[in-house]
């Protein structure tokens, strides 16, 4: 189970499974995301230096190979079928160990642009509401900029924020301090608790988002009461 494939249900609006539902209601997505951006890196360049060590290793190795095949050009043709047969080998051995190189290198590359598009959340100023999972709307926003190819131009990252902005602001938080569409509603009463979607048979993000923005009191209770802990 991993959150990429969770991000990719919740796309579709497929329901999620129990443990799926739980996986989500225990993720810690800020100490993940900065554990897992750091082992990222780790690995990534780890693999790239051991990537490049081997493909020098290999291209000395074959530098050699060839030069005693030039060698033995004017040698028997055993003799230098042999040395043509070593020098094939390694020359696969290299293409596959540049090939390795250039992976690292994409990895490098979207490590990248992952921390370039959660720089371009936090200049917009884009904060979710307490209670609402950081690591959903994360990657829904990292998605929204599939397709854009240049991410330091603002005339095509801007509409793309906009069009975030205007598709998720009943979970967007308001940081103007003048509310965000509306006064929240406080008490109202209790809401129907066999619709309460912090529990697993009816969970729903969309519903908990708007009741903790509506009722904060009555979500607070209504999570507590399904075993979840808002951070309010």
């Amino acid at each position: 189970m991993n959150l990429k494939d969770i991000l990719a249900k919740v796309a579709k609006g497929e329901s999620l499974t129990d443990a799926e539902k739980k996986f989500l209601g225990e993720y810690d997505a800020e100490k993940a995301s900065n554990d897992a951006v750091a082992a990222y890196r780790r690995k990534a360049d780890e693999k790239l230096a051991k990537a490049e060590k081997d493909r020098d290793d290999l291209k000395t190795q074959v530098d050699a190979i060839q030069q005693q095949l030039d060698e033995k050009k004017n040698s028997g043709k055993t003799e230098l079928d042999k040395v043509q047969e070593q020098n094939k080998l390694l020359a696969d051995q290299l293409a596959q160990i540049t090939k390795r190189f250039e992976d690292s290198d994409k990895e490098k590359a979207q490590l990248s642009r992952s921390q370039a598009i959660n720089g371009i959340r936090e200049k917009a100023g884009i904060k979710f509401i307490p209670g609402i999972n950081e690591a959903i709307m994360s990657g829904a926003f990292a998605s929204a900029f599939e397709g854009i190819t240049d991410l330091a131009d603002d005339n095509q990252v801007k509409p793309v924020i906009d069009a975030f902005k205007a598709a998720n602001k009943a979970v967007i938080a308001d940081l103007s301090g003048h509310g965000a569409g509306g006064s929240p509603h406080v008490g109202g009463g209790h809401v129907d608790s066999s619709k309460n979607p912090f529990k697993t048979e009816t969970f729903n993000l969309t519903k908990q988002a708007e009741l903790i923005k509506q009722n904060p009191a009555e979500a607070s209770r209504m999570a507590a009461e399904a075993g979840v802990k808002l951070e309010v």
